[in-house]
């Protein structure tokens, strides 16, 4: 009897200690670091708010935003709308790029703090690090 108390005892506890893996999530800010080639001058973002779907960026002359779909490290962007304000040529090359991420993105990767968003190809099209929680 006391064997049989002594096992479950200790199932329990190894259980009760065990947390469970927590998947990597793109809800949140992150701060770009690149995109495609260019390093942004300027703060710039994507906002994921994953129980609504949806996408912000923010920081180029111009802002988009829209819907997306992901699953399993596939990624889509889909109904993306811009802002179409006139600025200089840094600021409006860099929404050319944000844009061309939009439209070709096919997966991302999470590791740790960083994030990847790639084409079809596997090309990395954006580089990103999660942002400071206010």
């Amino acid at each position: 009897m006391n064997k049989v108390f002594a096992v479950l005892t200790a199932i329990c506890l190894t259980t009760a200690c065990a947390t469970p893996m927590q998947k990597s999530s793109l809800t949140g800010v992150w701060q770009i670091q690149q995109v495609e080639e260019i390093r942004p001058e300027y703060p710039t973002t994507i906002e994921f708010n994953q129980r609504e779907h949806r996408f912000h960026t923010e920081g180029g002359c111009n802002n988009i935003s829209g819907r997306y779909r992901e699953h399993n490290g596939k990624i889509q962007f889909t109904d993306p709308m811009m802002t179409l304000k006139a600025c200089e040529q840094s600021l409006m090359t860099l929404d050319r790029s944000l844009s061309a991420v939009v439209e070709g993105a096919a997966s991302y990767r999470i590791n740790g703090q960083q994030l990847e968003i790639r084409n079809a190809q596997g090309q990395t099209l954006l580089k990103a690090v999660k942002a400071a929680q206010p």
